[in-house]
């Protein structure tokens, strides 16, 4: 029940970020009451996704793959958005597990930023203590099992809004690249995802 509320919570904060046109730390104070019926509709229809995208964020967590080598994890979440809808691009900027999935045409365009990449040496089993995985040398400290999973499907949910109110802004999920040598600070794919100004919500959950 924890890993779902955890999956759910993330998704919901970008779905009623994006829906009311707030920042993520905004829409956690939010009234999701004030939205509305459209928009109500679309967060109602997260939570009817809820369960499946938790089992997708323990796969991730699971598979525990390490940044540029998360080619199980990157699959599954291209398969879930290709099966909504998206189209998807593969192998952006050179690196093989890096992804755009979009939907729709025209301007402006609305990103979502995902993540799903473990980290060595903090190998841990899904329970509330230190527990290694002798099978896994890496793990998800930082959360990004649900960050990836809540993102694709906040992004899920989104692009279905903007399907029954025939809006024209094109939605979007993109992956960035982490450079965690260089304390942690993003390398963002400017050259291939960002060629034009997007605003673009992201998170973490450390």
């Amino acid at each position: 029940m924890i890993k779902h509320k955890a999956m759910r919570h993330v998704a919901f904060l970008f779905t009623l970020a994006l829906l009311a046109n707030k920042s993520p730390v905004q829409a956690q104070t939010g009234n999701a009451a004030a939205l509305s019926p459209e928009k109500n509709a679309a967060l109602s229809r997260l939570d009817a996704l809820s369960s499946e995208y938790t089992q997708v964020a323990m796969k991730i967590w699971d598979w525990a793959e390490v940044g540029y080598q998360e080619v199980r994890s990157s699959g599954l979440l291209q398969d879930q958005l290709k099966k909504a809808g998206f189209r998807v691009e593969a192998g952006v900027a050179g690196i093989p597990t890096a992804f755009i999935a979009s939907f729709g045409s025209g301007k402006p365009i609305i990103g979502i930023l995902g993540e799903f990449d473990a980290l060595p040496g903090v190998s841990q089993a899904a329970v509330p203590l230190r527990q290694e995985r002798p099978e896994v040398k890496a793990g998800h400290a930082c959360g990004h099992h649900l960050f990836g999973a809540g993102s694709a499907a906040a992004a899920i949910a989104v692009k279905e809004w903007l399907q029954k109110v025939e809006n024209p802004v094109r939605s979007g999920f993109t992956v960035p690249r982490q450079k965690k040598a260089e304390a942690g600070k993003y390398t963002w794919l400017e050259p291939v995802c960002f060629t034009t100004p997007t605003p673009c919500f992201t998170g973490t959950l450390q």
